[in-house]
Order: structure tokens, then C-alpha cells, then sequence
């Protein structure tokens, strides 16, 4: 419940809070936490693809082969207790493989300001560039 105290300022009670809330967060305060929601949401996919790219290229040596897929196993491990679950094995691969999809590192930013991490997931095992395509666009 609003009051005034004896200087005229308008003083917010508890009841008050939701109104305070749209006073806040209206207009250029949703569109800020969009942006950032955004620019924090490609940062993360961008970091995933680069995470992808040193187990590639530095750990893996370009191979998939069987033992890959232990050398992932036992880093998904040390990578889980040190820095929690989304370094899980599926996810490693995951990572992995959006640097076979995309191998330029300069096509991911771009398509990461468009596409969430999710939406990555589910386009980046069709080999075929041309049937990536409708997906991207439907998130774009």
C-alpha cells in the first residue's frame, strides 16, 4: 500500500513489490535481459564449440577411434567433479561433433547469436549441410 511520509516521497509498503516490478523491468528493462539472455546464451555455445575443438584437435588427435572413447569417459569424469554435470560424456560428444559440423570456428558465433546450445544439438548430426538448413532457419 503506497503512503507519503511527511517529505511528500511516494513510500512502497510489501504490497507494493509486483507494481515496483513492472516499473523496473518495463520496456528497455525486458529487452536488456533478452540481449543478454542472448549474448550470454552464444557465448555459452560459443565456449562448447571451442571446448570441442581442443579435444579434437589436442586431445584426441582427430580420432574417434575406440580409445576416444575412453580418453571422453575419463575426461567427462575429472571435467563433472570440477566443474558440474553439463561436462557430462553425451555432452563432450556433443561438443565434438559441432566442430565436425561446423569446423570453421567463424560460422559458429554467427549461427550461435540465432541458435541456442539445444537447437544445436538436435541439427548438428545431419551430415548434409543442405538438411541443417531448414532447422537453422526456423530458429533463426
Amino acid at each position: 500500500m503506497q503512503r507519503r511520509d511527511s517529505s511528500r516521497r511516494v513510500v512502497l509498503g510489501p504490497d507494493d513489490e509486483p507494481s515496483l516490478h513492472r516499473i523496473l523491468f518495463s520496456g528497455t528493462g525486458d529487452s536488456t535481459r533478452h540481449r543478454i539472455a542472448r549474448t550470454l546464451d552464444a557465448e555459452l555455445v560459443l565456449m562448447r564449440w571451442r571446448i570441442g575443438a581442443r579435444i579434437r584437435h589436442d586431445i584426441l588427435g582427430q580420432d574417434r577411434a575406440a580409445y576416444g572413447e575412453q580418453i571422453v569417459s575419463t575426461l567427462s569424469r575429472q571435467l563433472r567433479e570440477g566443474y558440474g554435470a553439463s561436462f557430462s560424456r553425451q555432452n563432450l560428444f556433443h561438443m565434438i561433433r559441432s566442430v565436425e559440423a561446423w569446423p570453421v570456428e567463424g560460422e559458429t558465433p554467427e549461427l550461435a547469436q540465432h541458435l541456442r546450445w539445444s537447437h544445436f544439438k538436435e541439427i548438428l548430426y545431419f551430415d548434409n549441410p543442405i538438411q541443417r538448413l531448414p532447422l537453422i532457419l526456423k530458429n533463426m
